[in-house]
């Protein structure tokens, strides 16, 4: 098709600013149909309504509200600075590259699917509901005297008594039949609402927070209420609602059928209009449903829809405005301004049918739709465009090479080169450009040649310390088989121990004739340690080989007793030698492994409920799975503390030492373990912590001791933690934002002391915490994350009533489950968040005389980890169990931190 490159000038409308000045994305855009701002339906309104109103002809409305669409403020002002000036009141048009885009109530309509029909001709005269107008706060004394009034002089002009008695009978029968309204029904004519002083949008915000004791007609009217003037209509929050717009509200069915679509638009557009000459201010605002200016952009505008749109393909039986979730990327629209050709959507309905009475005619507005179209045989080129605007903007600000900002008027004009100076200018560049490569890659060169030597020399340093130190374990080991010789060959030295050089052995007496030999002390036996062996001077050379001349063999008795002898010595040596090399091994192991994670097991296999059927007969399936024993390490919790480990923990406390704790850092000292010894001395949450570290140190031996290793023992931070952000969670709990420290307990780097590394409901299955009730007691919680369920186990039922204790534990049955599907992967984001079940078992052992709960809360749980039963947990045994449960931590902190 052939082109026209030329339009008459005037036959197109002007720039609203001056090309190059259109007001940056710097000022402040206020607009009130914000969605993060707004209370959350769901956590008032019961689901089955909003089913109701989401399934009905505006439930466009409830359903973009549900979306979390993302607002960008950017993308809708580049909209309005780029905005073409003409006649129209109902059209908004703007550029984009140089093509003309439309937005007027035909675009409005296709990309809500709202309602855009034109005005009822005659007003719907829709009596209230004063039930309903009474929960709005809306029946005042005043407002009734003034409406009787109004009502009154309405009646008398008309002369329509009978007509009011005909009506006063269809009030009575609507009231028996649907409206169920209490009282005189006179009380329809004293609704006490006069025009423009009726509700307001703020009072409507805060009856949906207050409605729950609402009947549902009620509810539903509010939620209309709500959804159109807080947010199709929306407008600064302390603005009153027109009490007739109120009225429709009453009849369900004609609000439903009521054209808000046409009301919204003409609410927007006009708003827009308005904030022209305020657009190069420093804060200019938009009034009603400005998201739908942004959606806009994305289906006129290709380029945007794709960047920055966020397009649901699910979601394309759907009007345009749920099919875009929105983002708030930065883009470059001024990119889009300077290519040759954009692709857009100027208008997106063709029909020239007018859908306004009093709409304005404009030739250039006809024109632009014209060469739109295609029929004029032109399209739209950028020179069509005039440069001067009707405003002219501020002028933008570039930065100089020296870093600051300067107009773009003010900067010299650059001198123009011929081809031959700017080709001399390249070569030298370039030349200048490879020098400094070349200059560059030799320094690099030598830098890395010089390392490399450095690196050589360090290597070489190396071997040599590595052959030295093979040179001196071969040594060890020589003289390790030298003492392992004598033993086997039942050689017996005449004096096997000495002490203090006067006591011999006369068990093997027999001597060699002649002169007696040199003492043969050097290799003497003896426990052998490493330090033993890290003495050069000890270490057996040529010289000193093992010599069995002059020395007589024993008898057959004789060297059974020796050997007996040997065997004694040798085997406390060997032990000795055996506890010094694992230590090393594991000290080594541990160093090695240091970086590496914990080993998590996986789930043991169970029967499904098709193999527990008694008429599924036996096969390799479910004898595989029934005979499948996971190795554990299982410990007895209630056998007798070994008497060492009292002794040394006694001996510390007489030296009256203290002991620096992991977490806090606060030493603890004689005072903690003697409170922890004590029966009926309340502990405090540093001996809980304690004990639950000792528990994740034993779990992360291999194999782990408590179901399998998929178990969490938390401290009391983290039950802390829950319990104080529970009033902020429970505000808003899609929206609520975690804190820094809510991650690592998830990923097991919290607690500290001990930590696992294990995530919580990917490689952990059941969470032991102690929780502290009221002001002075512990009660045990075992979570099962597979089963939802959270058990509490409280050694002193009677102590909180079951309301008191729901009231305690239901933060973490409703915390955990939004905790789990916040930071889980994004394949498990679509895991239920409803609360846990709460079940409190009562045949558990309960602590009668009163001051042990804490330790009743630890031994609870480690019976649970070690799926024990509670035999030997009694007040009987309690003295024992502190000193034990004090011994065991005390041991374990001798090496590690464990609170």
């Amino acid at each position: 098709m052939s082109t026209s490159r030329t339009v008459a000038p005037g036959s197109l409308p002007i720039r609203l600013f001056t090309c190059g000045t259109e007001p940056e994305f710097t000022r402040s855009f206020t607009y009130h149909s914000g969605l993060e701002n707004l209370p959350v339906l769901s956590n008032h309104i019961p689901s089955e309504e909003l089913d109701l109103i989401r399934n009905g002809p505006l439930g466009v409305l409830l359903r973009f509200y549900e979306s979390k669409f993302l607002w960008s403020a950017r993308i809708v002002h580049e909209l309005l600075v780029n905005q073409l000036v003409t006649n129209k009141k109902y059209e908004f048009w703007t550029l984009c590259g140089g093509q003309a885009m439309r937005f007027s109530l035909k675009e409005f309509k296709i990309i809500t699917g709202l309602n855009c029909a034109p005005y009822p001709l005659e007003n719907v005269d829709v009596e209230g509901d004063p039930k309903f107008w009474r929960r709005l706060g809306l029946m005042d004394a005043e407002n009734q005297e003034d409406m009787d009034v109004q009502k009154q002089e309405d009646m008398d002009a008309e002369n329509q008594e009978d007509l009011n008695a005909e009506k006063q009978e269809d009030l009575d029968a609507e009231k028996k039949e649907d409206m169920d309204v209490e009282g005189d029904p006179q009380v329809w004519k004293r609704l006490g609402l006069r025009e423009n002083k009726g509700l307001s949008y703020s009072t409507i915000e805060e009856k949906i927070k207050d409605c729950k004791d609402w009947g549902e007609k009620d509810r539903i009217r509010l939620v209309y209420l709500f959804l159109v003037f807080r947010l199709l209509l929306a407008r600064h929050p302390g603005k009153g609602i027109a009490s007739k717009a109120v009225y429709l509200v009453l009849d369900r069915k004609n609000f439903e059928a009521y054209p808000w679509g046409r009301v919204a638009f003409q609410h927007l557009i006009k708003s827009v209009f308005k904030a022209k000459p305020d657009l190069s201010q420093n804060s200019y605002g938009v009034n009603g449903f400005v998201q739908v200016l942004q959606v806009w952009a994305y289906e006129a505008i290709p380029a945007i829809g794709k960047k920055c749109g966020n397009l649901m393909k699910n979601m394309m039986e759907f009007p345009p405005l749920l099919r875009w979730k929105g983002s708030r990327k930065r883009f470059r629209y001024d990119i889009l301004q300077n290519k040759e050709l954009v692709l857009v959507k100027g208008v997106m309905d063709n029909n020239t049918d007018d859908v306004w009475v009093d709409e304005e005619h404009d030739v250039r507005v006809e024109n632009m739709i014209l060469l739109i179209s295609g029929s004029t045989g032109k399209i739209f080129e950028k020179h069509f465009w005039e440069d001067k605007g009707l405003l002219e903007g501020p002028k933008k600000m570039v930065e100089e090479e020296d870093g600051q900002p300067h107009n773009e008027e003010s900067r010299p004009l650059k001198k123009k080169h011929n081809d031959d100076a700017l080709k001399a200018y390249f070569v030298s560049s370039m030349e200048q450009m490879a020098e400094k490569l070349h200059k560059g890659f030799s320094t690099l060169v030598d830098a890395v040649v010089k390392n490399f030597d450095s690196r050589m020399e360090t290597m070489q340093v190396s071997i040599k310390e590595i052959q030295e130190t093979s040179k001196n374990i071969e040594t060890r080991m020589y003289k390790f088989e030298a003492v392992k010789g004598v033993k086997e060959t039942g050689l017996v030295r005449e004096e096997l121990v000495k002490d203090n050089g006067s006591q011999e052995d006369t068990t093997c007496s027999n001597k060699p004739s002649g002169k007696n030999p040199e003492p043969f002390s050097k290799y003497e036996l003896k426990d052998i340690s490493v330090d033993d062996l890290s003495t050069e001077d000890d270490l057996p050379t040529e010289d000193d080989s093992v010599d069995c001349k002059g020395y007589s063999v024993c008898s057959l008795g004789q060297e059974e007793s020796c050997a007996k002898s040997l065997s004694d010595t040798s085997s406390l040596r060997d032990r000795n030698m055996k506890k010094q090399l694992d230590k090393f091994a594991t000290s080594l192991k541990a160093l090695v492994a240091k970086d590496k994670p914990i080993n998590k097991e996986k789930r043991s296999r169970k029967l499904t409920a098709q193999l527990k059927s008694p008429f599924t007969s036996n096969n390799d399936v479910i004898n595989k799975i029934l005979t499948e024993d996971r190795p554990r390490t299982v410990y007895d919790p209630f056998e007798p503390v070994q008497k060492t480990l009292v002794t040394a923990l006694d001996k510390w406390m007489a030296r009256n030492l203290t002991i620096r704790g992991g977490s806090s850092g606060e030493e603890v000292g004689k005072k903690f373990f003697k409170d922890l010894r004590t029966p009926q001395k309340h502990i405090s949450n540093q001996h809980i912590d304690a004990a639950m570290a000792l528990f994740r140190r034993r779990s992360l031996v291999s194999p782990c001791p408590y179901r399998g290793g998929r178990i969490a023992f938390m401290d009391t931070g983290f039950a802390v933690a829950i319990g104080h952000n529970y009033k902020e969670f429970i505000k808003d709990t899609k929206t609520y934002k975690w804190k820094s420290g809510a991650i690592h307990y998830y990923t097991g780097e919290l607690p500290s002391a001990g930590c696992t590394h294990k995530r919580l409901g990917q490689d952990v299955d059941d969470i032991y915490m102690v929780l502290h009730i009221k002001t002075a007691h512990w009660a045990a919680l075992a979570i099962s994350i597979p089963k939802r369920t959270i058990h509490v186990y409280d050694s002193i039922i009677g102590y909180a009533n079951s309301k008191e204790m729901d009231g305690y534990v239901q933060p973490y049955a409703q915390m955990i489950p939004y905790m789990l599907k916040a930071f889980a992967p994004e394949k498990e984001q679509r895991m239920s968040v409803a609360k846990y079940k709460i079940s409190k078992p009562t045949k558990i052992p309960q602590n009668v005389i009163t001051g042990d709960c804490g330790v009743y809360a630890i031994k609870y749980i480690e019976c649970l980890a070690l799926q024990c039963e509670f035999k030997g947990l009694d007040d009987a045994h309690i003295k024992e169990i502190r000193a034990k449960l004090a011994a065991e931590i005390f041991d374990e902190s001798k090496n590690i931190d464990l609170y």
